[in-house]
């Protein structure tokens, strides 16, 4: 009885064990998916020249504030971009005097959403932000994030307000009422009045007026950090805009408004941005105004006081005195210290998504000369130059294409748009010039296979490509999505090993047709030894109505050599895997990965998320499990496009992730290709020397980081030197055709680190 009962405990207790070990283990694996993946700051080619920011994601809709975010003393920039809603920071180098991209700062900023001014509201050194709160709380309106310094970097958190909700009031009547603020405008936040304490000024929704609400701090005798405004004036400076268009007209006197609009253009139309600025440098708040409906700018010069503001002269196109303004539609205007010369510099940007898409961050620099000071323009694509940048919509691939060994990338695009309203899609290729350990990119051809042409003649704005030995032949074709839903097909004549050398493209393949935007993989999701199609869409897919998943599955039922997918036969809800959508747009774009005979979904969506699903294996009529659906916690912003593969050699896969603002990232995940999970700090450093082929027959190869200098020695198993290279050779090529079948020891060192590997010789 006590034998049986003490079995018994025993059994319980490692039952009670083994419970606890697959508890950890599930804690341990949701922890590291749901941890931030490490970004990888390779180095990409264009033009000939090394791109400092080349992984900071593009630039559509810049809005550029200044302040320091280091805890350095010293301002740095950040820039947010209204597509995506994506903050991208910028840390000024004194020694250097540049710009450093500092992504890992993303994480300290708050999610907002439309507009983002960062200013310092309390004087205390240190930069507050001031958001739209449209989007966020649900009001037009004004919210505040207070600034403060945690570990020498910037940390926020919302500013409270004694109203209803977070943001912005003043007094009205026995009343409060929301300072409103459109989300399609951008506000001024300045001292307008020059008393010490930041002042607002803005349109006011169905107003052709600009209003100040003055900041009552100082008078009121408040602490700096707070904030209290009051209505003070309707129509500051005296000007009026047109309700149909951009004109403005100045007030004949500073104490009376403008007038002479007819009566029914008098309602302002949605969408105006301010800057307040001295521009002439006489102690006055200056403004510039950009409209929805221009493609200019417009100076305001007040000939009043900083306390009764008169605008009575204007620059109808700025900037007329030296090279005046120009973009397609809807610009804002902001003010930074670019140089860090004591001077404010004038940045322009697009404040609307639909507009201009490269060449759209316009710098000109304040220059203080004998004659007062004026605005030299210097160039239009400030930080732009020093990125990936392809518009619209980037969809790239990990893929090898000339066949080397090492991964390149294809990136797909959905258009650059520049003064007409036609998108040029295109596909854009990146050679890895690197080697095997360190990767690195090279602009090979910005207009791979000739899709440019393809997207002027067929109306086609948007391109994803997938690759695939889909007829048996041996090198990998490819399936590019297109935005009318259809497929186009490039047959590979290239055969194994080979550059790849694609056929005309077929247009329609095989008549799938689907909702607009579609992102393809090839896979053989069944395991019956056909790729098979998966595919997202624009919009989530409906089963009787109801959404359903985002992913359509389009099974091969023909032969290897000779696909076939029959629309009618499809999946619309593959593994009811359903991700978050903006009312029904989602943009899905799936990656399938097979771990060891195991798959795993990753997906892109409209909100920038990636999700990851397993339990796909033998399950594809029944439901996939969310593993994550923020994995990574990646802020790159809308539309997020990825693809994963191995690229330097660690066993650990990277992804490389596209966005709506036309630019790439590079990650390091936490999936080793065998699809156990490590955590970041077991991460191994790519530049650790490798060898292959293993075992080999004629020649090693070391793949090692090429800066740096290496010395090998290879060792029987009785420890006997056989053969060695010379002091200082960074040859990576050895000869072992002399020496016998067996095993040895090769032994590397590179910069005193010593690595070893054992090898067979056949």
């Amino acid at each position: 009885m006590i034998k049986t009962l003490s079995s018994k405990l025993f059994i319980l207790s490692q039952i009670s064990k083994f419970i606890c070990i697959f508890l950890l283990f599930v804690v341990t694996a949701f922890h590291l998916t749901s941890q931030e993946l490490k970004y990888l700051d390779i180095k990409v080619i264009q033009g000939g020249k090394i791109l400092a920011f080349a992984g900071a994601g593009g630039i559509n809709n810049a809005q550029v504030s200044e302040g320091d975010i280091n805890q350095d003393g010293i301002l740095d920039l950040v820039i947010f971009d209204r597509t995506g809603n994506v903050i991208t920071p910028f840390i000024y180098n004194p020694t250097s005097k540049i710009y450093e991209y500092a992504q890992s700062y993303k994480q300290y900023f708050p999610a907002v959403q439309d507009w983002l001014i960062m200013k310092d509201f309390d004087s205390d050194g240190i930069p507050d932000l001031f958001a739209s709160s449209f989007n966020t709380q649900i009001v037009p309106g004004i919210e505040v994030y207070k600034g403060r310094y945690e570990n020498g970097h910037i940390a926020f958190s919302i500013f409270q307000t004694f109203g209803t909700r977070n943001i912005l009031y003043f007094p009205i009547g026995s009343g409060i009422s929301q300072i409103p603020v459109d989300y399609s405008d951008v506000p001024a936040f300045d001292d307008i009045d020059h008393d010490g304490d930041m002042d607002i000024l803005t349109f006011e929704p169905g107003s052709n007026q600009v209003t100040w609400f003055q900041n009552v701090v100082k008078e009121r005798g408040f602490k700096k950090d707070t904030l209290a405004f009051i209505y003070r004036e309707r129509c500051y400076g005296g000007f009026v805009e047109s309700g149909l268009n951009s004109d403005i007209k100045l007030s004949n006197s500073k104490d009376s408004c403008a007038s002479g609009f007819h009566s029914n253009n008098n309602k302002r139309h949605a969408g105006s941005t301010i800057l307040s600025i001295d521009l002439d440098d006489d102690y006055d708040q200056d403004m510039i105004v950009g409209d929805l409906s221009s493609d200019k700018i417009i100076a305001l010069y007040n000939g009043g006081s900083s306390q009764d503001a008169w605008m009575n002269r204007m620059d109808s196109h700025w900037n007329s005195e030296d090279k005046t303004f120009s973009m397609k539609l809807f610009p804002a205007a902001f003010a930074a210290d670019i140089d860090h010369d004591g001077n404010r510099d004038i940045l322009i940007s697009p404040n609307i998504g639909s507009g201009d898409n490269i060449n759209n961050l316009w710098y000109y620099r304040k220059i203080i000369g004998i004659l007062g000071p004026h605005y030299q323009y210097i160039q239009n694509n400030l930080f732009a130059d020093e990125m990936v940048d392809w518009g619209f919509g980037t969809h790239p691939v990990f893929v090898d294409y000339n066949q080397d060994g090492l991964q390149d990338i294809i990136v797909g695009t959905e258009g650059i748009l520049t003064g007409g309203s036609q998108l040029k899609a295109g596909l854009i290729l990146y050679e890895n010039t690197g080697t095997i350990l360190n990767p690195e990119y090279t602009l090979k051809d910005e207009d791979y296979l000739g899709f440019n042409s393809l997207s002027e003649l067929n109306q086609l704005n948007y391109f994803a490509p997938s690759f695939g030995d889909i007829d048996g032949d041996g090198d990998l074709d490819m399936l590019v999505g297109t935005n009318e839903g259809s497929l186009i097909f490039c047959k590979n004549n290239a055969g194994p090993g080979n550059v790849f050398s694609f056929a005309k493209p077929i247009f329609d393949f095989q008549n799938i047709s689907l909702a607009s935007y579609i992102s393809p993989q090839l896979i053989d999701l069944n395991r019956d030894g056909l790729l098979d199609i998966v595919i997202g869409t624009r919009v989530n897919n409906n089963q009787n109505g109801n959404a359903c998943g985002s992913f359509f599955y389009f099974k091969n039922t023909g032969t290897k050599i000779s696909p076939k997918f029959d629309p009618a036969g499809t999946t619309n809800c593959l593994g009811m895997a359903l991700l978050d959508s903006y009312g029904s747009r989602v943009h899905a774009c799936p990656f399938v990965v097979d771990f060891n005979n195991s798959f795993a979904l990753f997906a892109g969506n409209i909100f920038g998320n990636i999700y990851l699903f397993s339990e796909i294996e033998n399950n594809l009529d029944g439901k996939f499990k969310l593993v994550s659906s923020d994995f990574g916690k990646l802020r790159e912003g809308e539309n997020a496009h990825i693809s994963i593969a191995d690229i330097d050699n660690d066993h650990i896969l990277e992804m490389v992730v596209g966005n709506r603002r036309g630019g790439i990232s590079f990650y390091k995940t936490h999936y080793r290709t065998d699809g156990t999970i490590v955590s970041t700090k077991e991460i191994p450093q790519v530049n650790v020397p490798q060898i292959t082929p293993n075992p080999v027959q004629n020649v090693l190869h070391i793949y090692h980081n090429y800066s740096d200098n290496i010395n090998w020695k290879i060792y029987n198993l009785l420890g006997l030197p056989v053969l060695q290279n010379g002091a200082n050779n960074t040859a990576d090529e050895i000869n072992v055709s002399s020496l016998p079948s067996g095993s040895y020891f090769i032994q590397i060192n590179q910069n005193n680190q010593v690595s070893t590997y054992q090898f067979v010789k056949n």
